[in-house]
């Protein structure tokens, strides 16, 4: 299988030559950040960030404890918990740095990734603060859309049916196991303010026709050959994160 940085990495060299643009403000690295060392333009605190908050809400949706509209959706019997990937970091940061006003295209990426894109104004805080935005903005729309718009019992994904909740989709989805973020200050869309850029890589990509979000079931009790509960292991506990490592 080819490695994930160079063949993603050929897709933005040639998209860098198609878009004039500002150069993204990045956060600042030092060399205390050693989870990606050849990555500068983002420190490990703000990758924890990204993966804390992506697994947070994945075990409160495995839990059963994640609302709808009406009532809560069901747990996930085979969420798995998402690690870190230098790779999709790497390549994300190389897509905010130019400045996007849109997501990439499907074309421009690895087949296999897949890809969350947000503008968020400065004036919520500091990089912490615009990915929670970020974040909270693709996942809260699972609250808001109809019911008939919205998963339930049956998890099957359908992408004109569920065009309203793909974010969540893609974020919610049990079979991704990796995942690599960048954050950037860029000008502004339609204000003088400044925005942060916010993109997320996931591996393998999910919104696939026809499968399932997830696993409809107790929280652990299907995880994937290979994989075990998080401790402790019997979610009947409390501290039960209910996710598959």
């Amino acid at each position: 299988m080819p490695s994930l940085c160079f063949v993603i990495v050929v897709a933005f060299t040639s998209l860098a030559l198609e878009v004039l643009c500002e150069t993204a403000i990045f956060p600042k690295s030092d060399d205390s950040d050693k989870m990606c060392g050849y990555n500068t333009e983002m420190n490990d605190e703000l990758r924890r960030n990204f993966t804390d908050m992506h697994n947070y809400r994945r075990s409160q949706l495995a839990l059963g404890k994640v609302s709808k509209r009406q009532g809560y959706l069901p747990a996930a019997s085979n969420m798995i918990k998402l690690e870190w990937d230098c790779c999709l970091e790497r390549n994300a940061t190389e897509y905010v740095r130019t400045c996007p006003h849109e997501g990439s295209k499907e074309k421009q990426r690895d087949s296999r990734i897949g890809e969350l894109y947000a503008r968020v104004p400065v004036t919520v805080g500091d990089y912490k603060r615009g990915i929670r935005e970020a974040l909270t903005n693709w996942w809260k729309v699972v609250r808001q859309v109809a019911e008939d718009r919205c998963i339930g019992k049956d998890t099957t994904f359908f992408p004109q049916k569920h065009a309203e909740i793909k974010t969540f989709a893609q974020m919610a989805w049990a079979k991704t196991t990796k995942v690599g973020c960048a954050i950037g200050i860029c000008p502004s869309t339609t204000a003088k303010d400044k925005e942060y850029v916010v993109v997320c890589r996931y591996f393998p990509k999910g919104n696939k026709e026809n499968e399932n979000v997830y696993s409809v079931g107790r929280a652990c009790n299907a995880c994937p050959n290979g994989y075990s509960c998080t401790a402790p292991f019997d979610c009947d506990q409390q501290n039960c994160q209910g996710l598959c490592i």
